[in-house]
């Protein structure tokens, strides 16, 4: 029994002394069994790099092993391999199914274990617990030595749960910290290692588990090496190596214990490095350190503006490592302490510098195609064919359906609200064409899906529900198409993507497996099967290997050490990332491990303790590179946001005199020639210096010569011209002419008001919506327009049975008003949106609340109807070829003509035929307000051609002169008024001012007076937006204009009219979205992706609209010809 220790710091040499060991005794006794550990993710790196180190084919006396193959191996021989080892999913699922059986004695984690992440959480908890040997009832102990609180309140519930996971194990299982238990057990009784020459090396540190076998190693085989990152002598950095004296410690303990020989081998290999990265290693952590002033030829430190251009300048510092250096692409890596951030940037980047890289990181299965696949169905028994789990199962591509066929289920599903029951029988709704299209693509999916969900009905065992999925899986064909899929992958050389596919079946079997095997006589619903299932799919993550063997490996610092690298790119030295924080998010906080450890229950992972780690992590990584060593910081996120530098790169700045930061802050000619590595991101440069040329003439020649390469290349002329067309590309055109606009529009122009507004606004959006009229997907939905929509025909209907039943409206009781509305609503409901009304209770309250908004604004109407002289003549007035009143026609300035068709709500009289006032009523569900200044800018002219289309046919209305009286908004709405200390008429006043109609009114107080019969004695008006002064005459704080203010106002909107309809028929399709003050056209647009308006593109520029008051548009209209007024 000897125990060797071979010992230096950072790359000192220790795998390569381990390496010479293991030849020399290869070459001294070729019957001796060799065995190298190294953690599990090395193994395969160690195999390769033993073999070079050897300089032979292949190895056969030497095997690389990790713990857990050495555990395989060892209990294969002597026993105890049939004991089923749990993976990380098959924790969680045990997990899950013990939280959920013993619910009822949880108090604090009833509710918090069924939130995302806690499996999570409790499984790194009862790993740390076993890691350092700690039982149950060590947590019970501990619980009941603490006073009444929250901790002893955790400990309690905790330990009932790990109790019972250790209660579980027992019974045939083992999960990694058992397995290396029972190997430690065993390795007495194996065969295996007698006399064998056994080398540990790569590891940073050991857990209890780990050292227990460690030990029995000792006593089992010949000899033990056991390689470790520290110095001995007491240095200025001592305390960095803090973590691996302990460790030496416990095995130097053990192997006394053992009466095992020990020795030390020391080793130093520094020369092999230049001075620089040698200092860096010394320094890095020393207290005091000394400032080095040599040549910095081996370490730079760069500042990138944003963490994409901190990519690209490590892959432009790549590709001339491996052009100008000779470097392969297995001689560099990167790593970063936030990969999260920078994964997707690094893939894309290096893939436009043709640089091969491999992400090396452990990746979730939640999203594969195949998992999805799996929970989708069975979300699709629980919830009953939900449109969400039936779409997700589908664009899995696991389904006979091609993409055409389920684009258009969809489309039909999401139009007529298709779920549940409606899935299993045949589709009725739509068009004979859609329903079939629809019907074909149901017959093809729905069968399988139903006959899955009628076997998963009952309450059963969770071996039974496995067999279930199992069956429907291979009915399917599931493992041919995923064949076919993979070869598809492999076809387009997607090589990382094959290799991540081929291991997901896999692993859904062996969670099948492992589910069966531990719990597979549980009896469980349907729900609660597919949490366990769900859970466990969530906890598993795959580790996948490089598919080529010369790539830039990209990682974090934990997966960093794996060979020899000549170049180490260090990404995102910033602050909270290198060095990162720790939230303290754990089930047991800092706080309570501390209180914990009084109690004789330590546990090793506080922050405290994983600072350590990290630090020694840091210390190791930058120790890596045998000959360059770069770092770079970002000073901004993807938002602009200023990010801070690591203390890292400070402690850089002052280790070295001569560091100098680089920066792509501000890019000059000689950056941007060495950013020149590369064609095609060599474009993006040439577009930016071609902008430069053209916003600030220079005389830097560099653009021309770029372009000149470019355009002589056949494989990137064309590329080249494209980016130099996206330069000068313009998302403007003002007009489309007249010869298109023709061909969009009819003749005459046949136009309602509301698309002259919507021009008047922006004529862009108008020249989308009327030009190339684009469709939504109609969804079998209730949104804010249908509301609406609702609301206007609830009103309008309900002022139709007044007049069907001949019901005075001064006589309307308010039980009648109700009664009619309710009645009215009633029959809406089922007609409406392919009785969407009816398909949730949600919908069920927003038909209540539709009855509730109608009844007062129906109880309103009619207050204003009692308080004026003003009778309603009659509802839904259409002025239209074949309406009651004609179109209005308006010759236009080039001789066309344009006729104006719309729907006037309703139309109050005051007069006898004679001589009458008419008063229009338009019904809104939202708050638009009527302002003359929008008026007089065309942007509101609805009510004031709807007065013109009845004053220009006052004959048809049997009068002989027509006046108007006013035109308004009503506000269809439940408004809510502070009711305390209020009676039931004041309250009744609040409702009824808060639902004041907006709009003008003739400046007349007999006709004002005539409207509201009780403003003579309030002064004000509660009904429209008038006042009276105490001498009679009407205040100026009223929306009121004489009668030749009135028609001239209509005067103006008419030569709007024709201005607008000129533009439209000369094909004006400018994108000039309108902005008065804050407002801006732009924000209701649903337009807005397609015009794609920017104030920073050329000639975008919005159409400002000067607000004026109602006294400034006066003026304007007496003081000027209408015709002057131009539209934009």
């Amino acid at each position: 029994m000897q125990l060797k220790y071979v010992l230096s710091r950072a790359g000192g040499g220790k795998t390569s002394a381990v390496y010479e060991d293991i030849r020399k005794c290869m070459e001294q006794n070729q019957a001796v069994k060799l065995v190298l550990m190294v953690p599990e993710q090395f193994t395969l790196q160690a195999e390769t790099d033993i073999i070079a180190s050897l300089g032979s084919a292949g190895i056969m006396q030497l095997e690389v092993l990790s713990f857990q193959r050495l555990a395989h191996r060892i209990l294969s021989e002597v026993g105890g391999i049939k004991r089923v080892q749990i993976n990380q999913s098959g924790k969680a699922m045990l997990l899950r199914s013990i939280i959920d059986a013993n619910a009822g004695e949880l108090t604090l984690y009833a509710k918090a274990s069924r939130q995302e992440g806690f499996l999570s959480k409790c499984s790194a908890l009862i790993d740390d617990l076993k890691m350092q040997d700690i039982a149950p009832q060590n947590l019970m102990a501990c619980s009941d030595a603490l006073e009444e609180g929250m901790l002893r309140l955790k400990l309690r519930e905790l330990g009932l749960i790990y109790e019972k996971y250790t209660q579980a194990l027992e019974e045939g299982y083992v999960d990694e910290h058992d397995w290396l238990r029972l190997l430690s057990q065993r390795i007495s009784s194996s065969r295996l290692l007698e006399g064998a020459h056994v080398w540990i090396d790569g590891f940073s540190g050991f857990s209890a588990g780990e050292l227990s076998v460690i030990n029995e190693l000792v006593k089992k085989a010949a000899q033990v090496s056991v390689s470790l990152t520290i110095d001995t002598e007491r240095g200025p950095d001592y305390e960095i190596f803090a973590a691996t004296r302990r460790t030496m410690k416990a095995i130097s303990a053990s192997a006394s214990e053992a009466g095992a020989g020990e020795s030390t081998c020391k080793v130093q290999l520094e020369a092999a490095r230049p001075p620089e990265l040698l200092h860096l290693e010394r320094n890095l952590y020393a207290y005091p350190f000394s400032r080095y002033a040599g040549d910095m030829a081996s370490i730079r430190l760069f500042a990138g503006s944003s963490r994409h251009s901190e990519v690209e300048n490590a892959a432009i510092e790549i590709i001339k490592l491996a052009s100008g250096r000779g470097y392969r692409w297995r001689d560099i890596a990167i790593v970063t302490g936030a990969l999260e951030d920078y994964a997707q940037i690094i893939k894309r980047t290096f893939s436009e510098y043709g640089i091969p890289v491999f992400i090396d990181e452990k990746r979730p299965i939640t999203n594969n195609p195949i998992t999805r696949f799996v929970l989708a169905a069975l979300d699709i028994a629980v919830r009953d064919f939900r449109y969400e789990d039936v779409f997700k199962f589908i664009k899995t591509g696991f389904t006979e359906l091609e993409r055409s066929s389920w684009e258009r289920l969809e489309n039909y599903v999401l139009r007529y609200g298709i779920k549940s029951s409606a899935w299993l029988s045949e589709f009725a709704l739509g068009s004979d064409e859609e329903r079939l299209l629809a019907e074909q693509a149901r017959i093809k999916l729905v069968p399988p899906l139903a006959g899955l969900k009628k076997k998963l009905g009952k309450k059963k065992t969770v071996k039974e529900f496995t067999s279930i999925i199992y069956d429907f899986m291979v009915e399917l064909d599931m493992p041919e198409k995923i064949e076919r899929w993979t070869q598809r992958l492999m076809d387009d050389s997607r090589l990382e993507y094959v290799n991540e596919n081929t291991q997901i079946w896999n692993i859904v079997i062996e969670i099948f497996d492992q589910m069966v095997e531990m719990i597979g006589d549980m009896k469980v619903d349907i729900r609660e099967y597919a949490g366990i299932l769900s859970a466990g799919f969530a906890e598993h993550k795959i580790g996948v290997i490089p598919p080529t063997m010369d790539q830039v490996i990209a990682g974090s610092l934990e997966r960093s050490k794996s060979h020899e690298i000549k170049a180490l790119f260090v990404l995102g030295v910033n602050d909270g990332v290198l060095p990162g924080g720790f939230s303290d998010e754990e089930l047991i906080l800092d706080d309570e491990k501390l209180i914990m450890k009084e109690n004789g229950v330590r546990i090793a992972t506080d922050s405290i303790t994983r600072a350590e780690e990290e630090k020694f992590s840091i210390y190791t990584s930058l120790s890596k590179p045998s000959e360059l060593l770069h770092m770079s910081y970002a000073i901004a996120d993807e938002e602009g946001k200023a990010l801070r530098p690591s203390i890292i790169a400070d402690r850089m700045k002052k280790l070295y005199a001569g560091l100098q930061v680089e920066s792509d802050i501000v890019v000059d000619s000689d950056r941007r020639l060495a950013m020149l590595v590369s064609p095609f991101p060599g474009l993006r440069q040439l577009s930016e210096l071609i902008r430069q040329e053209m916003e600030a003439s220079t005389e830097d020649s560099l653009w021309r010569d770029l372009y000149s390469w470019y355009a002589s290349s056949p494989q990137w002329s064309e590329k080249s011209d494209i980016v130099c067309e996206g330069l000068f590309h313009k998302n403007q055109q003002e007009y489309m002419g007249g010869g298109l606009a023709s061909r969009l529009y009819t003749s005459p122009l046949k136009s309602s008001i509301s698309r002259l507004e919507r021009f008047a606004n922006c004529p862009f959006a108008h020249f989308v919506n009327y030009g190339l009229s684009p469709r939504e997907r109609p969804e079998y939905t209730v949104s804010m327009p249908d509301m609406g929509t609702l609301f206007h025909s609830s009103v309008e209907k309900f002022s139709k049975e007044i007049s069907d039943e001949n019901i005075s409206w001064r006589e309307l009781k308010r039980e009648k008003s109700d009664e009619i509305v309710e009645r009215v609503i009633d029959s809406m409901v089922p007609e409406f949106g392919s009785g969407v009304l009816y398909s949730s209770h949600r919908y069920s309250y927003l038909v209540n609340k539709i009855k509730r908004v109608g009844k007062r604004a129906a109880w309103a109407i009619v207050e204003h109807i009692r308080r004026g002289e003003f009778a309603p003549l009659d509802h839904e007035v259409e002025f239209s070829e074949c309406g009651s009143i004609p179109a209005i026609v308006i010759e236009l300035p080039g001789g066309e003509k344009i006729e104006l068709s719309g729907r006037i709500d309703r139309v109050d009289i005051l007069g006898d035929g004679r001589e009458g006032y008419v008063k229009i009523i338009d019904y809104k569900s939202g708050s638009k307000k009527f302002t003359l200044s929008d008026a007089y800018y065309g942007l509101q002219i609805q009510l004031l051609v709807y007065m013109d289309a009845l004053l220009e046919n006052k004959q048809l209305l049997e009068f002989d002169e027509l006046h108007p009286a006013g035109v308004f908004y009503f506000r269809i709405d439940d408004p809510l008024i502070d009711a305390d200390k209020l009676g039931e008429d004041d309250i009744e006043k609040g409702i009824l001012k808060q639902l004041k109609m907006n709009g003008i009114v003739l400046k007349d107080v007999s006709v004002v007076k005539a409207m509201d019969s009780e403003i003579e004695s309030e002064r004000y008006s509660s009904i429209i937006p008038a006042e009276v002064k105490k001498d009679g005459e009407i205040s100026e704080r009223s929306s009121a204009v004489s009668e030749s203010e009135f028609r001239g106002l209509i005067g103006h909107v008419k030569n709007i009219i024709r201005e607008i309809g000129s533009e439209i028929l000369k094909g004006k399709i400018k994108i000039q979205p309108c902005r008065s003050g804050s407002e801006i056209s732009c924000s209701y647009c649903k337009f807005k992706s397609i015009c794609q308006f920017d104030t920073l593109l050329e000639d975008n520029e919005y159409r400002n609209i000067k607000k004026l008051s109602d006294t400034q548009v006066r003026e304007l209209l007496s003081g000027r010809e209408s015709s002057d007024d131009k539209v934009d």
